[in-house]
C-alpha cells in the first residue's frame, strides 16, 4: 500500500500539485521504509529509493525542510551500490539518483546554504550525465541535462557569478532547442524559461541589446 500511494498514486497527484494529500502516511511510511532489510537486486532498491523520494519531495512541498532530509539521504544510500552494476536498470538508477540529488540540493537552496545546494546540484549534473551515456536514447536524459545545468545557473545567479551562470543557462538553451520537435511541443515552455533567465543575466552583465535579444 505504501509503495502504492509514494509510486503510482502520487504520480498523479503530482500534475495537479496535490501531494500534500499524501502528508498524513509520511512518519508510518518512513517508520515502515527504514525498517526494512537491504536489498538485493536493482528493482527493489529502486522502489524503496524511489517511495523515500516522494515521501522527502511531499514534505519539501509542505516546507517541512528539515523532516525531509531523513527519507531523501535513505534513498540517495539505497541507490549508491547500483550505478556501476545496475545494468538493465541504469537509466532508472542514474534517472532518480539525480531527482534525489535534485531535493537534496532544493532543500539547502531553500534554506540558503549555497555550499551544500553545489555538491548536491553537481551530483544531479553527474546523474543525467551518466543517464545519458547509459541510455542516449532515452527520451528523459535531454530535460534532465537541461534541468541540472539551469539550476547550476540559478545558483551561480544568486552568487552574483553572472558569468559562469550564463554558461551554465546557454549550455541548457542549446539542448531544449535540439529537443524541441515542433511549435506545439510543451517544451518550447522549457526553452522559454531559459531564455528569460539568460536575458535577466545579460541584463546583470551590462549588455541590453544580448538581453532584449533573449526575451
Amino acid at each position: 500500500l505504501i509503495q502504492f500511494m509514494l509510486g503510482d498514486f502520487a504520480d498523479k497527484l503530482r500534475p495537479i500539485n496535490r501531494l500534500d494529500l499524501l502528508d498524513s502516511v509520511g512518519q508510518q511510511a518512513l517508520d515502515y521504509l527504514s525498517a526494512q532489510s537491504g536489498v538485493n537486486d536493482a528493482p527493489s532498491a529502486l522502489s524503496r529509493a524511489r517511495a523515500l523520494r516522494t515521501l522527502g519531495e511531499v514534505r519539501v512541498t509542505r516546507q517541512q525542510f528539515d523532516p525531509a532530509r531523513e527519507p531523501l539521504q535513505q534513498a540517495a544510500a539505497l541507490l549508491a551500490p547500483w550505478r556501476e552494476t545496475a545494468d538493465a536498470d541504469a537509466a532508472d538508477v542514474h534517472f532518480e539518483a539525480g531527482t534525489i540529488a535534485y531535493w537534496r540540493g532544493a532543500i539547502a537552496y531553500r534554506q540558503s546554504d549555497l555550499d551544500q545546494t553545489e555538491v548536491h546540484w553537481r551530483e544531479y549534473l553527474a546523474a543525467a550525465q551518466r543517464l545519458q551515456a547509459a541510455a542516449p536514447r532515452d527520451s528523459r536524459a535531454p530535460g534532465e541535462l537541461a534541468a541540472a545545468l539551469s539550476n547550476l545557473g540559478t545558483l551561480a545567479e544568486g552568487r552574483d557569478q553572472f558569468s559562469s551562470a550564463l554558461d551554465h543557462f546557454q549550455q541548457a538553451a542549446t539542448i531544449r532547442r535540439q529537443a524541441v520537435s515542433s511549435p506545439q511541443d510543451r517544451r518550447n515552455l522549457d526553452l522559454a524559461n531559459t531564455l528569460s533567465w539568460i536575458s535577466r543575466i545579460h541584463n546583470n552583465l551590462g549588455q541590453p541589446a544580448q538581453a532584449w535579444d533573449a526575451l
